[in-house]
């Protein structure tokens, strides 16, 4: 090749014709496989020669297939031939191809790479059809009008891999299979472990790729077209002058805009997509386009070639399938155009004599054709009603952001969604300009996931972690939670026990609330504390007796005096004298003689030795200390009497000379407050008054104090997950409601997790703007398998007012009288296409 050809497009030539020919083991034209069903083996040299001549001779014709000998026989036979004759006509009837050989003589052979490897390709192709018998399970093979061929992939390969030309054999048409097959030995007889061999099978290939691996051959013999032309170019990477070469389209949104009716030669009726089609062939655009079959393909070549007809051109139309062309002819033929055609592959066409006729007899009519009628005034209607539907179309098809859909794609929802019999709620967006598809998508996949909760949304199922004001509940956090509320119980079952046993101990009422064991406490510990009383005053004694004799105010006055006293200026033992004598003697001592009597010094000695403060005293502070003196002794030699009233009450008490007072005041204090408390004052008596059971009372009252520290604790860790209003009224509630409600809470831990799920989810639709939404429908009986829909029929009812609102064309559009512009439209469309086929014709007469 020259220069101007890149390297690039004939690597992309050989890869094509790679991929064409299928050089892959899935190819059977070189993989082939005898034994795979359902290929038949000829098995002997008289029938591979019958059937050669029959099929290969001048005078093709049939053969049955039991006249020859086979590797299957009887019923695998027949078997083996049905299915060959079943898929071959499908092959033919989806494709269009025969796929059906008779493949003479095989090459074994191999690769370099892989020497022991053996490869096995059939030969020589002819093409045949197997025909059944009717009322028969007998077939006959029949020959084709198709040529008998060498394998075209095998040649390829030979070609393109060992450099092994087969041409000149295959252009020997008159040699038999046996020269044919010679010819081929000779060619490789110089390759190791390769040979050919005089076989014959019936069997399935596909071929269909060989006539396009020739055209692509005789392509690389032309430098010229290969090094200047664009596709070619852009198929091998160069875009460069594609690109620069292509037209500018016209897209089915424009049309209306940029297409005159007055242009237009369309004789059939299209669509918007179909006219984008056309409009790109007319600015001669290359392209290819797709659909099954009923999209209208046919329709739109036909309305192509009238355009292009129009355009002073002519159009080759080839196909495959003859099919294809009869229905793109009788197309052109119903609209009065056969004779702008010449279909080739028509019968009228195989005869000179009779296609001179019929151009001839063409010609003679086109020269009597008639000059059509001006039609401008067709064109001015057409162009003022197309702009009042176009308007009106734009309008109605004005895509708006962010929902990315039309008043019209809303209208067709809407219905839909009414066919389908989405149930109606009523429900306004305040934030419906910010509703795009995907938040909608969004708020529907969401919808779906909250449909798993129907009974929390119902409000027919609910738990008590509800009062949480917890957002999320990780692993980690309900470990956490279990091992706080089994310290909990624990603390709750300590303190049931310790409870009980107190209450046989003490006795009273049982006490069930944390408040109620508070107390149970602070009785526990008074009783602990017990100082010195008496077992009468337990059972039976009026305290406020005790309290009244011990609160006589002389008697507790003279005490504190003397109490006072003693403990100022004088020792206890002051009051062991005879202090009346003294007194009495003490006052004759009043002149200044007295300092000379020694009886006066004496009495004076024995005061004063009783005095704690030292230092000089006179004689008058010192009668007034023994008259204060006399009667506190009389006192306390009152109470030393074994008769004395307070002594029989206090008899504990007056264990000394000075009455314990502190001690009856504190015993009568805490017989006082032991009345503040529920207890049995019989087995508080009993308790108190044995040293096991005072133990006993000191170790359950700590055993009490360290569990209201474990449940304060616990109730301490329940605000972590409960609010503290919550947990102050759970406080109140009674151990055992404690005990049920941790339970409880245990119980409903995965349910906990179902309602923050349902939580989470309830707020993120809440936060897309549906909040109004979730209201009516949690009202409503809506099945959850419509919520979806009935939240997009909303949205679409929404969006529809908002555009409304802002547009008074599609409010108050009216539809009585767009239908009569659409009618006469239609009717005017319709002259149109009449209008073109006698433009058409009348172009073509004017070239003839």
């Amino acid at each position: 090749m020259n220069n101007a050809v890149t390297p690039t497009i004939p690597q992309k030539i050989e890869t094509w014709k790679g991929r064409l020919a299928d050089l892959s083991k899935r190819n059977r034209l070189l993989y082939f496989k005898k034994d795979k069903p359902p290929t038949v083996e000829i098995s002997n040299l008289e029938s591979i020669s019958i059937l050669f001549k029959a099929l290969t001779g001048e005078e093709p014709r049939p053969l049955p297939v039991n006249k020859l000998e086979t590797t299957q026989r009887g019923a695998d036979r027949t078997k083996f031939i049905k299915k060959l004759r079943k898929e071959a006509n499908s092959v033919l009837k989806e494709k269009g191809v025969n796929s059906l050989f008779v493949a003479i003589g095989t090459l074994t052979w191999n690769v370099a790479q892989k020497s022991k490897e053996l490869i096995i390709s059939p030969i020589l192709l002819i093409p045949v059809e197997l025909r059944k018998t009717p009322k028969k399970e007998e077939y006959t093979l029949y020959p084709t009008e198709e040529e008998v061929s060498l394998n075209p992939v095998l040649v390829q390969k030979l070609s393109a891999d060992f450099g092994i030309t087969l041409s000149e054999i295959e252009r020997q048409k008159n040699l038999g299979y046996e020269e044919l097959l010679n010819g081929v030995r000779e060619v490789v007889v110089s390759r190791s472990h390769w040979k050919v061999e005089n076989t014959a099978y019936i069997s399935l290939f596909q071929t269909t790729k060989a006539a396009m691996i020739d055209d692509i051959e005789r392509l690389e013999q032309n430098e010229e077209i290969i090094a200047t032309h664009p596709i070619l170019q852009a198929l091998a990477g160069d875009w460069t002058a594609y690109q620069s070469n292509i037209p500018q389209t016209i897209k089915a949104r424009q049309l209306d805009e940029q297409v005159d009716p007055e242009s237009v030669f369309q004789v059939l009726e299209a669509d918007s997509s179909q006219q984008e089609v056309i409009e790109a062939a007319k600015a001669g655009l290359s392209f290819v386009v797709q659909g099954p079959p009923g999209t209208g393909k046919s329709q739109t070549i036909v309305n192509m070639i009238a355009e292009l007809m129009g355009a002073q051109k002519r159009v080759l139309l080839v196909s495959e399938k003859e099919t294809a062309l009869e229905v793109v002819f009788n197309r052109l033929k119903d609209c009065r155009l056969e004779d702008t055609c010449l279909n080739l592959h028509h019968r009228g066409t195989t005869n000179k004599k009779d296609f001179y006729e019929h151009l001839n007899k063409t010609a003679s009519q086109l020269s009597q054709r008639k000059e059509s009628q001006e039609q401008s005034s067709l064109f001015h209607e057409l162009r003022r009603y197309r702009r009042t539907l176009h308007d009106h179309l734009v309008r109605l098809h004005q895509k708006h952001p962010p929902l990315n859909k039309s008043a019209f794609e809303l209208y067709g929802e809407l219905l839909r969604l009414k066919q389908a019999k989405i149930p109606i709620l009523n429900f306004t967006l305040s934030n419906i300009k910010e509703w795009s598809d995907l938040r909608l998508l969004d708020a529907e996949k969401l919808l779906r996931e909250l449909s798993v909760f129907l009974p929390f949304f119902r409000k027919k199922q609910t738990t008590i972690w509800t009062r949480s004001q917890l957002k999320n509940f990780p692993f980690e956090v309900r470990s956490e939670f279990s091992e706080g509320v089994e310290n909990l119980r624990q603390g709750i079952q300590r303190a049931e026990r310790t409870r009980v046993r107190l209450g046989e101990l003490l006795g009273g009422e049982t006490s069930s609330t944390l408040t109620q064991l508070e107390a149970l406490y602070s009785a526990v510990a008074h009783a602990v504390a017990v100082p010195q009383v008496l077992g009468g005053w337990l059972r039976g004694t009026d305290v406020s007796a005790l309290q009244q004799w011990f609160s006589d105010p002389k008697w507790e006055w003279d005490l504190i005096q003397t109490i006072h006293l003693e403990a100022k200026y004088y020792s206890n033992k002051l009051l062991n004298l005879d202090l009346p004598a003294l007194l009495k003697r003490y006052r004759k001592y009043k002149t200044i003689f007295r300092f000379f009597r020694p009886a006066y010094w004496l009495a004076r000695k024995n005061i004063l030795k009783f005095r704690k403060v030292k230092g000089r005293v006179s004689d008058k502070e010192l009668i007034s200390d023994l008259e204060k003196a006399v009667p506190l002794q009389e006192l306390r030699n009152g109470l030393r009497d074994p008769a004395h009233p307070a002594r029989l009450v206090f008899k504990p008490f007056f264990s000394t000379d000075q009455p314990d007072l502190d001690g009856i005041r504190l015993s009568l204090d805490w017989l006082i407050d032991l009345r503040k408390y529920d207890l049995d004052t019989e087995k508080v008596a009993a308790a108190i008054s044995s040293l096991d059971c005072c133990r006993e009372l000191e170790r359950l009252r700590d055993e009490l104090e360290t569990t209201q520290k474990q449940i304060e604790a616990g109730f301490d860790f329940l605000l972590n997950y409960f609010p503290q209003e919550f947990i102050a009224s759970l406080k109140t509630k009674s151990l055992e409601e404690v005990g049920e409600f941790l339970k409880t809470a245990e119980n409903e831990l995965d349910l906990f997790e179902d309602w923050l799920d349902y939580q989470n989810l309830i707020e993120q639709i809440e936060a897309l703007g549906a909040g109004a939404f979730l209201s009516k429908l949690r009202e409503s009986e809506i099945s959850p398998e419509s919520w979806d829909s009935v939240l997009e029929k909303g949205v679409y009812e929404n969006w529809l007012n908002y555009i409304h609102s802002n547009s008074s064309e599609l409010r108050n559009f009216r539809s009585h009288h767009h239908e009569q512009v659409v009618r006469k439209f239609s009717k005017l469309d319709c002259r149109q296409y009449e209008v073109a086929t006698e433009r058409l014709r009348q172009l073509h007469a004017g070239r003839c």
